[in-house]
């Protein structure tokens, strides 16, 4: 975002992802399982983040500050 190239993992027993609300680890050993894995904890494939464009407003911590 904002001019920066994502960073790329090979799949393999070394790429995991935590799940920080769900405290999980899973491995990604395929693209078969990362997908399977997204379809699972983000079945509307939105990450649960409204809609918007770059350079909108949006809260992005919640809580006492």
């Amino acid at each position: 975002m904002y001019g920066h190239k994502e960073g790329q993992y090979a799949y393999g027993s070394d790429l995991f992802v935590y799940n920080v609300p769900e405290k999980t680890l899973t491995n990604l050993p395929s693209k078969d399982a990362a997908n399977a894995y997204l379809r699972a904890v983000n079945p509307g494939g939105d990450g649960g983040c409204p809609h918007a464009r770059e350079r909108d407003e949006a809260k992005v911590f919640w809580g006492e500050a």
